[in-house]
C-alpha cells in the first residue's frame, strides 16, 4: 500500500518524504514542531486509529503531524514552502490517498481515495473508490 496525499488536485508521495528527508528539514520539523521522524511515524499511526474521524480536529498532535506531513511531502517534491505556509491548506482541498497493490486474485481496487482521514486500509473489504475530502457537506465527512 502507498500512501499519497492530495493537495489542492497535485498528487504528492509519502514514501520519499518519510523515508528520504533532507537533514535541513529534519531539523527544522524538530524546530517547528518539537517532533523527530520517528516520533511523527507514530503520530501518524495513532492517528489512523483515533476512535471517530473527525476526532482529529480536535487534536493538536494529529493536526501538527497532518501539518508536517503536508510540509514534508512538498519539500521532497522540490517545493520550497515554508513550515507555517504548509497549514494554510483549506481541508476540502486536502485528501489521503491509498493506493493498494493488486491481490493475487485482483480483489483490491487501485487506485482508492480513503474514506475521510482515516490512514488505515480496511481490512478484508474494499474501499470506496469515491473522493472524499477532510472536510465538507456529505454526512460521511468530517465537519
Amino acid at each position: 500500500m502507498k500512501l499519497h496525499l492530495k493537495i489542492d488536485g497535485k498528487l504528492y508521495d509519502t514514501k520519499n518524504a518519510l523515508s528520504k528527508p533532507k537533514l535541513n528539514d529534519l531539523l527544522e520539523l524538530k524546530q517547528q514542531t518539537g517532533l523527530g521522524m520517528k516520533t511523527l511515524l507514530s503520530e501518524i499511526i495513532r492517528m489512523a486509529s483515533l476512535p471517530e474521524q473527525d476526532s482529529i480536529l480536535d487534536d493538536v498532535e494529529a493536526l501538527t503531524a497532518l501539518k508536517a506531513l503536508v510540509w514534508l511531502v512538498r519539500r521532497a517534491e522540490g517545493e520550497l514552502t515554508p513550515f507555517i505556509d504548509a497549514g494554510e491548506i483549506e481541508l476540502s482541498k486536502l485528501q489521503v490517498v491509498m493506493d493498494f497493490e493488486e491481490d493475487v486474485d485482483g480483489d483490491t481496487p487501485r487506485p482508492t481515495v480513503a474514506p475521510d482521514v482515516n490512514l488505515r486500509p480496511s481490512r478484508g473489504k474494499k474501499v470506496s473508490s469515491k473522493s472524499k475530502t477532510l472536510s465538507g457537506t456529505s454526512s460521511n465527512t468530517l465537519r
